[in-house]
């Protein structure tokens, strides 16, 4: 994490794009790491007017409240994480935030949260439990997420959420 996070602050001293982005960053990773190292990584560029381009390396979905509907529309991902093949070719897509919408971006640890019979959490379950709770506080959201990853099981893997509304 500490090459990937150094690569990425000089990469973006230079305002590279966000396909150029994941492609450097893999390229850099790809030539240091060891046979089945690699790292997953989402970005989420925003823009103004509340536009916004995303790319996901081998990561989860990207969570959309939209705020307008009340329901929640995932940015899948289309690539490879980050060091497994030199020549990936990275996906990047762009949407728009209107007011009231909510992003939400999770590790796995999140949703492979296992209870006492070895179910997982999962991510249809961490879905419906943004959609439910999306309009109150961030600080609100991201509570009711992290009790709800702990009452269903003990925290094996790193547990990471950003939340991103537009106003």
């Amino acid at each position: 994490m500490g090459m990937l996070k150094s690569s990425a602050r000089t990469l973006l001293r230079s305002s590279p794009s966000v396909q150029q982005l994941l492609t450097d960053l893999n390229v850099v990773l790809s030539d240091l790491t060891k046979p089945n190292m690699f790292a997953t990584m989402a970005i989420v560029r925003l823009s103004p007017g509340c536009a916004f381009e995303y790319g996901l390396a081998g990561h989860l979905p990207i969570f959309h409240f939209r705020a307008a509907s009340a329901d929640v529309i995932d940015h899948p991902n289309q690539s490879l994480p980050l060091g497994i093949e030199p020549d990936e070719r990275f996906e990047v897509g762009a949407s728009a935030l209107a007011r009231g919408d909510t992003l939400l971006i999770i590790t796995d640890g999140l949703m492979e949260v296992q209870d006492a019979s070895g179910r997982e959490f999962g991510l249809a379950a961490l879905r419906d439990l943004f959609n439910k709770n999306a309009t109150r506080p961030l600080a609100e959201v991201r509570d009711v997420i992290l009790a709800a990853a702990l009452a269903h099981g003990a925290q094996t893997d790193d547990q990471s959420l950003v939340l991103i509304r537009a106003r």
